[in-house]
């Protein structure tokens, strides 16, 4: 029996990515109840839009599974909202970044309810698997244009199999930084401002060589090619030197046409529809989502970094102790 979705927002978000994602997976999941400040009706045969100050508690507990993603000023609304109910045996799933800094005094609205993941789909890139199986453990990652912010962090802790930064620093003006973290494990990443995926382009260097997605990098010293395996227009898998894997038709499914040149990180957009699915499917095997400690810690970084330009040794317990979340 496949899990019951509330859905909580309408916007670009809902539309391109998750509600594609769902769709792909809708053995798992079935949205059965969509929410947003006002009722209006939908299309395509889905549920209509219904005001979710009119929600009552039997509707609610008829739900498995909430998706909140709204904008970030009315986050704390929505979960004030939610918490008329009983939530215990109810899960949430909330995009990122969860909650801004400004905003931990509402933390205490995300208790009380059975897990609470975050809806990060860039620790899922289907790109990370080919990558890490070609150079092994990685130990240094660099994002050229290629992630943004608290997203970028995800993908590095992904990439690097290492959730504590240790330092970080920022350095540049305006929209030209770059960015530089140190992990626990001795892992370091580098990530270059303003995200462009146009123009953007990834490397990772591990125990057995480096790989990047840029033709012209992978001419230089050995470094081997990460590429799209295309087939009708459409991304069917990833080479990574000897290495190759493939896409599911679902998975397949996600993706928009690109120029058959195109590199892995110019079809970012369509990549992290097919890391949303995944995600989806983590859940519904067991695994869970992106841990909530995870995705405050990768905002929290984020926040210290645009501030005051330098983090030092930072704890995901201590930041639940600080802002009371509930552990992950």
């Amino acid at each position: 029996m496949s899990r019951r979705v509330m859905v909580v927002g309408i916007g670009k978000r809902v539309v391109e990515v998750a509600r594609p994602a769902f769709d792909r997976a809708a053995d798992q999941f079935s949205i059965t109840d969509v929410r947003a400040r006002t009722a209006r009706e939908d299309v395509e045969g889905r549920p209509d839009i219904r005001a979710l100050d009119a929600l009552t508690a039997e509707e609610f507990a008829a739900i498995d599974l909430v998706y909140i993603a709204v904008g970030k000023p009315a986050v704390p609304a929505v979960l004030a909202s939610l918490a008329r109910f009983d939530r215990s045996a109810i899960d949430l799933l909330v995009e990122t970044p969860v909650l801004v800094f400004k905003q931990f005094r509402h933390a205490r609205l995300l208790r009380g309810w059975r897990n609470v993941w975050v809806a990060e789909d860039c620790r899922w890139l289907p790109w990370i698997d080919p990558v890490l199986a070609a150079v092994g453990p990685a130990h240094e990652v660099e994002f050229s244009h290629s992630a943004w912010k608290y997203h970028g962090l995800a993908m590095l802790k992904s990439v690097l199999g290492d959730s504590r930064v240790k330092s970080a620093r920022s350095t540049g003006t305006g929209e030209r930084r770059r960015r530089e973290l140190v992990f626990a494990g001795g892992g370091r990443g580098v990530v270059l401002e303003p995200r462009d995926y146009a123009t953007g382009s990834l490397t990772v260097t591990g125990e057995g060589g480096r790989v990047t997605d840029d033709p012209a990098l992978a001419e230089e010293d050995g470094t081997v090619l990460l590429a799209p395996v295309i087939r009708d227009g459409l991304v069917t898998g990833f080479t990574a030197g000897r290495v190759t894997t493939t896409l599911d038709a679902d998975e397949i499914a996600l993706q928009t046409t690109h120029p058959i040149d195109a590199t892995v990180t110019r079809r970012m957009e369509d990549l992290k529809r097919i890391g949303f699915l995944r995600l989806l499917r983590s859940i519904a095997d067991g695994t869970g989502g992106y841990p909530l400690a995870q995705g405050v810690d990768d905002m929290l970084v984020d926040y210290l970094l645009d501030k005051f330009g330098r983090v030092g040794s930072l704890s995901t317990s201590l930041v639940k102790r600080v802002t009371g979340l509930p552990r992950a």
